[in-house]
């Protein structure tokens, strides 16, 4: 098995191997570097290893699987690559001097990672393993290579081995900060040296055998040690491991398939350095059908613990792999995952955010902005995420906020962009679909659909009241629509005058300034409501559609925010293969066609918040198109959007944009999301595209 300790407040787990023969160490990881090209569909992978500055609370160094060695230097909010190892030490007094360890060779900087130079002088050839530091003489470390250990006294300059009776193998290596001649290995068991790495005794006999994957001290009292296994919680000593208490109190995690209670597989703990008594356990359980990452939680120097969060996103992250308390600010917890990668709480673990998740390219399923201070969020098969500058933040995952169900439409509250709807359709773990809110920008959810889950298979479209917060329309792909007049505590539908074949809703909209109008859209029909959803009258004008699936189908709806009483609808013919646009200037009452506007559907429509007559249109399948004479003609406007390719089976890959919006706050600024392309903006008024990064 794979073992890996800790050093000082960094405590991090590296996954079990079944052979020692074919085990190769697992301390890289995934962090997906910043400011990637929304062309590629990128994945994280699992993080091992974080660990902080001591002198600079916004620096921070990451280790990952297979793709080295990141530091953030604004708090975890952005990971650049310094170095292509699979661990990293801190000197503290002089936290620019960095040590990098990689299978083969020890590298150091004198600069914070930004320049490495090898330090390999009596090494050999490797590979290498556990590599650690003494904190309290910075220029002595420890790194191991097969049964053996190496030790180097002048900061890397030469290195000596060192008898050992370990086992040849992977193990990982903790120095006692308080006397550093007291070390720790773990490996297939748990063993001591109490002169500094000369000679080693096992003392896990009274642990399971081969089942401790991480182990952590207390900083401010080094003799009480902690330890995770696979099976049987966490083990406590208070004489530097000569006896061991079992601590499950609280431990345990039940499946609501399952009927009985399990201990879940510890991978890393934690402990607050302002608060001994404090710890986190980061663990792997069976908490929602199928093995997730999960953090536990004890006030009491670990009697009893208490399960705070399940922080595994929609791809599936099954263990947490490191934990990390920020000295600086103990409420700041660092988690690293597989699957997903860096988690971060600031609220002492009751809430978490991922900290470098990427957007994912290949299933953006809507695109919405906050009136207030445009806010971007898009929504995908897997979860929420949230524009924060030009770095997507994922606030909202299918797994763990939303039921494991698909995000298929979202609102954003035009007062108060920190509240977000997200209406969800069936999937593979649900057969139902449901809304869910949060009001603190994506940081947690609730359910709020009460009298709307079991008739929504589907919530394709939502709307928010202006005016009335608290008042929102859900319109569902074959039942209508639903209202709420208390923020989604309870639903009611609101069908009365809809026929009974146009319960299939296309889109809602309402009156920006008389919301007590509300117009929703149906394949067939414009209707409009004058009280709020209580009675609905179809509009005049469009020819109705024939029970044929060659029939006109309408697609969008747009209003002008300065003349509510303009309208724009799009119609699509697959016969004629044309799309037609109607405007209405009585408020939905009368519509007449305007022109043609493509020869593939229009998804999309919005009118530039201060000057109405320019519109955009989400053309579904080949860019973006704009009016500038309130839709008579139309330009196309794809100067930097993906350009078709050929593959070689002779199909033509399109760009499939699945959301438009434009910023209420600066109006020459148009994002788009696309299938399979990411998000793209526009600051020209949709002359020029450039990707948004996906991470």
């Amino acid at each position: 098995m794979i073992r890996f300790a800790t050093v000082g407040l960094i405590f991090c787990f590296v996954s079990n191997v079944s052979s020692l023969s074919t085990q190769r160490a697992t301390v890289d990881a995934a962090v997906q570097i910043g400011m990637q090209s929304a062309s590629s569909d990128v994945h994280i992978g699992e993080v091992s290893k974080i660990i902080g500055d001591p002198d600079d609370p916004t620096t921070f160094y990451a280790a990952t699987n297979g793709r080295g060695i990141f530091k953030s230097a604004d708090g975890g909010d952005t990971w650049k690559k310094i170095g292509g190892g699979k661990t990293v030490v801190i000197n503290p007094p002089d936290p620019n001097i960095v040590y990098m360890e990689d299978d083969t060779a020890i590298f150091k900087s004198a600069n914070g990672g930004t320049s490495w130079v090898p330090v390999t002088l009596g090494l050999g050839e490797g590979p290498f393993y556990g590599l650690a530091i003494n904190p309290s003489d910075p220029s002595t470390l420890y790194v191991g290579s097969g049964h053996k250990i190496f030790q180097t006294t002048n900061g890397g300059q030469s290195w000596r081995a060192m008898a050992s009776a370990l086992e040849d193998g992977q193990f990982s290596l903790l120095v006692d900060p308080k006397n550093p001649q007291v070390i720790y290995a773990l490996s297939e068991g748990l063993s001591k040296s109490t002169d500094a790495g000369a000679n080693w005794t096992y003392i896990d006999s009274e642990l399971p055998k081969g089942e401790v994957n991480t182990i952590s001290l207390v900083p401010s009292d080094s003799s009480v040690l902690y330890v995770g296994t696979e099976k049987h919680g966490i083990y406590k000593s208070t004489n530097g491991g000569e006896s061991w208490s079992r601590l499950t109190s609280g431990l345990i995690t039940k499946n609501l398939n399952e009927a009985q209670a399990e201990i879940p597989r510890v991978r890393a703990i934690a402990i607050d350095p302002s608060e001994p008594k404090t710890l986190y356990a980061g663990v792997s359980a069976n908490l929602t059908g199928g093995l997730t990452a999960a953090i536990f939680k004890s006030t009491n120097s670990g009697e009893t613990w208490k399960l705070l969060r399940i922080i595994g996103s929609g791809n599936g992250s099954t263990n947490v792999n490191c934990l990390t308390v920020d000295p600086f600010a103990p409420n700041v917890i660092f988690a690293g995952a597989d699957g997903d990668g860096i988690f971060k709480s600031v609220d002492g673990g009751l809430n978490w955010s991922a900290e470098d998740s990427a957007l994912s390219t290949g299933n953006i399923v809507t695109l919405s902005i906050g009136q207030s201070d445009g806010t971007v969020y898009a929504g995908t098969m897997e979860g929420l995420y949230k524009l924060d500058g030009q770095r997507w933040r994922q606030v909202g995952f299918r797994h763990r906020d939303f039921g494991g169900e698909w995000v298929a439409s979202l609102a954003v509250d035009p007062s108060d962009s920190a509240t977000v709807y997200v209406g969800t359709r069936s999937s593979d773990v649900s057969n139902q679909g449901g809304l869910f809110q949060s009001t603190n920008g994506g940081r947690s959810w609730s359910a709020v659909d009460s009298g709307l889950r079991h008739f929504a298979g589907w919530i394709s479209t939502l709307a928010i009241d202006p005016s009335h917060r608290s008042n929102l329309y859900a319109g569902t792909a074959g039942y209508g629509i639903f209202k709420t007049t208390n923020a989604g505590m309870t639903w009611t539908p609101s069908n009365s005058g809809i026929g009974r074949g146009e319960l299939s809703i296309v889109a809602l909209a309402i009156d920006p300034k008389n919301s007590a109008t509300v117009y929703a859209l149906t394949p067939g029909f414009v209707w409009k409501s004058t009280n709020q959803g209580a009675h609905w009258s179809p509009g005049k004008g469009i020819p109705p559609p024939l029970d044929s699936p060659w029939s006109p189908r309408l697609t969008t709806i747009a209003i002008n925010p300065v003349n509510p009483s303009v309208m724009y609808v799009a119609q699509f013919s697959l016969r004629q293969a044309v799309a037609t646009l109607y405007e209405s200037t009585d408020a939905g009452g009368d519509w007449i066609p305007i022109g043609k506007a493509n020869e593939t559907p229009l998804s999309y429509l919005s009118v530039d918040p201060r000057d109405p007559v320019k519109l955009y249109a989400a053309n579904s399948d080949s860019g973006i198109l704009k009016s500038v004479d309130s839709g008579r003609s139309w330009a196309a406007m794809n100067s930097g959007l993906p350009t078709k390719m050929k593959p070689p089976l002779g199909f033509v890959s399109k760009t499939l944009v699945t959301g438009l919006v434009v910023d209420p706050i600066h109006p020459s600024a148009v994002y788009i999301s696309t299938h399979g392309r990411g998000v793209f903006k526009s600051a020209d008024g949709g002359s020029n595209w450039s990707p948004v990064p996906t991470n």
